[in-house]
């Protein structure tokens, strides 16, 4: 949430006493606002951003950051707003006032901030726009201190701070005199500026925190009053002949249909700061008489806190807006009726294609393509979006890397703008994808590609709040989510409404309609429109019968660009394999991170414990490069930004399991090393693949263990996978298993992570189906032990029951259930909101009925009741049996009482009946004398 604090609010003491000034960043006056979209004041965002971490707030798009603002911005102060106005036109998706720091900020508060070990550099520069702005700009930045640098030596010196002061000069000026106004404004909502000065300043000293703290409008341009009245002094339909004050060219006379007159705007000046300059040069409405203004004045509601003028330029402004909603609707119409007509006569299987101007699209979407730079489009773009726009239902099958997202988001876009979707249309199109980070990935391409439309997306996927986002789903469009959320809120959300959808769209397909997906993707297609376009893409497609009748596909067409290639694999990767035995899998990882330093590696392991411990450890270790971790169990916002830090860095290694080996685009990706072996071949096409990119080169590596090389090599060969064999140097080879024992004895924490992460392995083997590959009987326990820094081998109970009971029932024919099926039941059992990265993917395709092997029995007997004391006891006295009695019988067959009952004397006898409750001790004396 976005939060403010009134800064004109003071604590006063005894009348008369001095106020004591307090520094407002420890002030308690907070105001609870909404997300800076929603503000009636757009320009709220224009002071102190402060980075506090941790904090969820309403907007998906500040991505945990806390907005400070002024009382008086909320309350629409005028005074407030007389320096510099950024107004953000569009906040969708990341482009959010998250880094601009504004007028507040003053130095002395910075000098607060700065930690002792750092150095403040600070740099400002007076630039004049094109439009003829001048502007000031105040840049500051912070030192960012090495992993391995002492305090003490981490200040930057004068020489560095001249540099670093340099650079902030040089291109504030190169990226501001190039552009106008409205273009600087939008360079500094998402910050790009500085940016480029921390990416630019990383050779001289390291940066963080680089920011353009403010910035001062010094001077504005003059704006031509008699051209200005030429603008809009004159009514509608008027061809006059004019004459310009600035070139001094005549007009042309044109013929408007209909007596239409479009808004004219001078060139190089913002329209709302001529009407603004009109509006305080003239006093007088005669400016304002023609084009009767006037009549729109007076229609507007009267309100007394605006002024005259206010009043007139609201409506001017009106009219501008309705002017240009006009003119786009009719021009739509024309456009939309020749688009038809171009799919009529449109040819995909056409070998012109050469670019995306070949294809029959809208301008708005040529537009968001040239701005995204997409110029070609790749074979599997060539054939898909012909069928895609002509309303087929397709199949897309191509390799890793060759453009698939775009080849269904453009058919998604054209498909609504040719059905003249709003807003108030509703839901138009689903995209269904697997994974968080894939999902995010999809809403970014669409944000680029859809610029130019007005279509409004939103992005639904575990981890965010779901309150939050079930009041805009009414509201969005096109719905980019994962299986569990989408579920969630058809099952919970009365305003998600999918009856009016019109394409459905499922990015990896085949993992989507796999059975760990079977029950959550069942009860979403049920609640879908029978008459819709459906569109499956993936680089392992699926050709099953039973998935494609549940999708209800109606002749769908099959697009497969690579289906007789000689590789399955892109051409451009390099793919090779290694035996390693299991006890020297982190040596010889540390060793290769050691050799490529100066590469960008993506390594795979099985389990989300053993990334955990794996990033653990080598940071510890400082291996020289980068470090970042990927798992399922990550908080979500941790999760994002793990995930655009690697796609920016030119140089890191990122450990991650299988939730990043589908879809995912990181960019120049040197290495894919895949630790553990994969569970199946599509799994490794999947992992090799994000690397070789759209043509780019990359390199594969896969470790397997001796068990794992003859059976795993034999599958790759038979999917046409080229794949060789190469040796380990044993000189280069590094042995840490000594300092990892020495971090695990020290601390704690570690050792435990070790432990699990042992367990998670050993587990994840043994419930893998394929037995040919995985056999956990060749597992040296104590010596992987001892390779993760324990001296104590971990207990896995699990084995051990399995093991226990696979001896005790060994002519039982059983089915065991895989690893994917007992994940898959416990999580669907659990109901748990969030399903996508603890189930993994279950043998459906090909399978070998035959191939399970019986190690434990699923049908459990029935447990027999416990028998306690307290009921044995009950049910004797029910029977009436007396317990703990002893009878003897004789010869006849008669009890004989094994104690005979003593004979009592008179006196006894007396005793008893004058004290049958109890004993007098005078009688009972005489009567012992009496028997001794």
């Amino acid at each position: 949430m976005a939060v403010g604090k009134n800064k004109g609010l003071a604590k006063g003491g005894k009348k008369g006493a001095k106020k004591k000034i307090v520094d407002p960043f420890t002030r308690k006056e907070w105001y609870d606002v909404k997300a800076p979209a929603m503000f009636s004041v757009r320009n709220i965002g224009k002071t102190l951003v402060n980075r506090t971490q941790g904090t969820r707030i309403a907007s998906e798009g500040l991505k945990g950051r806390v907005f400070e603002c002024s009382l008086a911005d909320l309350q629409n102060d005028e005074i407030a707003f007389r320096k510099f106005r950024l107004v953000a036109e569009e906040v969708q998706g990341r482009i959010v006032l998250t880094n601009f720091h504004g007028m507040d900020l003053t130095t002395d508060k910075l000098r607060s901030m700065v930690k002792k070990w750092q150095t403040l550099i600070e740099a400002n520069i007076d630039v004049r726009t094109t439009d003829g702005y001048l502007l000031r700009f105040f840049c500051i930045g912070f030192t960012k201190r090495a992993g391995n640098q002492v305090k003490k030596t981490s200040y930057a010196q004068h020489a560095q701070v001249r540099a670093i002061r340099k650079k902030m000069v040089d291109i504030i000026q190169r990226e501001v005199a190039t552009s106008d106004l409205k273009d600087v404004v939008t360079k500094l909502v998402p910050d790009s500026i500085a940016r480029d000065i921390e990416k630019a300043c990383q050779s001289i000293y390291p940066l963080h925190d680089v920011m353009i703290r403010k910035v001062k409008v010094l001077k504005k341009p003059k704006f031509e009053l008699g051209k200005l009245l030429e603008m809009h002094g004159e009514g509608k339909g008027s061809t006059t002949a004019t004459t310009t004050a600035a070139t001094g060219e005549e007009a042309m006379k044109v013929d408007r249909p209909e007596g239409y007159e479009p808004p004219v705007q001078c060139n190089n000046v913002p329209f709302e700061s001529c009407v603004e300059h009109v509006l305080q040069c003239l006093k007088v409405k005669s400016v304002w008489k023609s084009g009767n203004m006037e009549e729109k004045v007076a229609k507007t509601k009267p309100n007394k806190k605006k002024s005259e003028s206010d009043r007139y330029k609201e409506a001017l402004l009106q009219e501008r807006e309705q002017l240009r909603q006009q003119k786009k609707t009719r021009v739509d119409d024309v456009e939309i009726q020749n688009l038809k007509n171009a799919y009529e006569a449109f040819d995909e299987k056409s070998s012109s294609i050469e670019t995306f101007n070949d294809f029959p699209l809208s301008t708005y979407t040529r537009k968001g393509l040239k701005q995204a730079e997409y110029s070609k489009p790749t074979d599997i773009q060539k054939e898909a979006i012909g069928l895609a726009l002509k309303g087929f239902d397709v199949l897309g099958a191509a390799k890793t890397g060759s453009g698939k997202t775009l080849a269904f988001i453009i058919p998604l876009i054209e498909c609504l703008f040719r059905e003249k979707w709003t807003p108030l249309d509703g839901l138009g199109a689903l995209v269904i994808t697997p994974t968080r980070e894939l999902a995010y990935q999809i809403f970014d391409v669409i944000n680029k590609v859809g610029a130019f439309h007005d279509f409004s997306v939103g992005l639904i996927i575990g981890g965010k709040d779901l309150k939050f986002e079930r009041n805009r789903m009414s509201k969005c469009n096109i719905v980019i989510g994962t299986p569990g959320r989408i579920l969630q809120h058809m099952n919970e959300n009365p305003l998600f409404n999918c009856e009016t959808m019109k394409l459905l769209i499922l990015d990896e397909a085949d993992r989507i309609l796999d059975m760990g997906f079977a029950k959550t993707m069942n009860a979403i297609i049920e609640n879908l429109p029978p008459f819709r376009q459906t569109l499956l893409f993936s680089a392992t497609q699926t050709k099953s019968v039973k998935d494609l009748a549940r999708l209800s596909l109606k002749d769908p067409k099959y697009v497969s660009v690579h289906e007789n290639a000689t590789t399955t694999t892109p051409e451009a990767l390099t793919q090779s394999y290694i035996v390693c035995e299991l006890h020297d899998k982190l040596n010889l990882l540390w060793s290769f991170l050691k050799s490529h330093k100066k590469h960008k590696i993506l390594v795979f392991l099985s389990t989300c414990k053993q990334v955990k411990y794996v990033y653990e450890l080598f940071c510890k270790m400082r291996p020289g490069i980068s470090l970042l971790a990927l798992y399922g169990s990550l908080h979500q916002l941790k999760r994002m930004a793990i995930y655009d830090s690697f796609k920016r860095k030119e140089k890191a290694v990122l450990f991650a399991t299988d939730i990043a080996s589908r879809g995912l685009d990181f960019p120049a990706v040197h290495w894919v090393v895949q630790l553990d072996c994969p569970e199946d071949v599509n799994t490794y096409i999947h992992r090799a693949g994000r690397t070789a990119r759209y043509a780019a080169g990359g390199e594969s590596l896969l470790v397997l263990l001796p068990s794992e090389e003859e059976s795993m090599v034999e599958q790759l060969e038979k999917r046409k996978i080229p794949i060789k064999k190469i040796a380990v140097d044993p000189k280069k080879m590094m042995n840490i298993g000594r300092k990892a024992q020495a971090y695990c004895a020290r601390e704690v924490n570690l050792k435990e992570s070790a432990q699990r992460a042992f367990k998670a392995y050993i587990k994840n083997s043994f419930l893998m189906k394929d037995k040919s590959v995985f056999d956990i009987s060749k597992i040296d326990n104590s010596l992987f032990a001892h390779s993760l820094g324990l001296e104590v081998v971990p207990r896995v109970r699990f084995v051990e029951k399995a093991k226990a009971q696979q001896s005790t029932n060994k002519k039982k024919s059983v089915d065991i259930p895989t690893k994917r099926e007992t994940l898959a039941n416990a999580l669907q059992d659990s109901g748990d909101e969030d399903d996508l990265f603890t189930v993994k993917r279950v043998h459906v395709y090909d399978d070998d009925e035959n191939s399970q092997t019986p190690i434990l029995e699923n049908k459990h007997e029935k447990q027999q009741k416990v028998v306690t004391k307290v009921k044995a006891a009950k049910r004797l006295l029910k029977k009436k049996i007396n317990a703990n009695q002893k009878t003897i019988f004789d010869e006849e067959g008669n009890p004989v009482e094994e104690f005979p009952t003593a004979q009592t004397s008179e006196k006894v006898k007396l005793m008893e009946e004058k004290n049958p409750s109890g004993i007098d001790i005078e009688i009972a004396k005489e009567i012992m004398k009496d028997e001794d």
